[in-house]
């Protein structure tokens, strides 16, 4: 999965919307899965009017925008954050023990990049 296409789907779950403008009037009917690949300023933060459209959230360069996510997550339910925090572990696992990583120190939990805690979610959720 593309990282465009990771962002979509975490965007979806966090309750952003797509938006599309058109001549005349508004576009809210449902678009194919393309044009919300291509048209990443089209998209409306939960709880905003729809005309207040913003670029798509960029979750897996941002630790901010994750951490959204990440309490998002937390407050919709427990388990499933608990689920992400073992996941996020085995995905730091993985990377200390890369061949590439044996010179170095192994990296802890907090360390995670907005990557890898994007990576954990969208398997805990299904999304890829």
């Amino acid at each position: 999965m593309t990282d465009i296409e990771k962002r979509v789907a975490l965007a979806e779950f966090a309750g952003w919307r797509f938006q599309f403008e058109i001549p005349g009037g508004t576009w809210t009917r449902e678009v194919d899965r393309e044009t919300k690949l291509v048209a990443t300023s089209c998209w409306v933060r939960p709880g905003s009017p729809p005309w207040e459209t913003e670029r798509l959230p960029r979750y897996t360069d941002d630790l901010n925008r994750v951490q959204d996510l990440i309490s998002l997550l937390r407050d919709k339910d427990i388990l499933l954050y608990r689920e992400y925090a073992l996941y996020l572990g085995v995905i730091l696992t993985r990377f200390n023990v890369s061949p590439e990583r044996e010179s170095y120190h192994p990296i802890e939990t907090c360390d995670a990049t907005a990557s890898m805690r994007c990576d954990a979610i969208g398997h805990v959720l299904n999304l890829w």
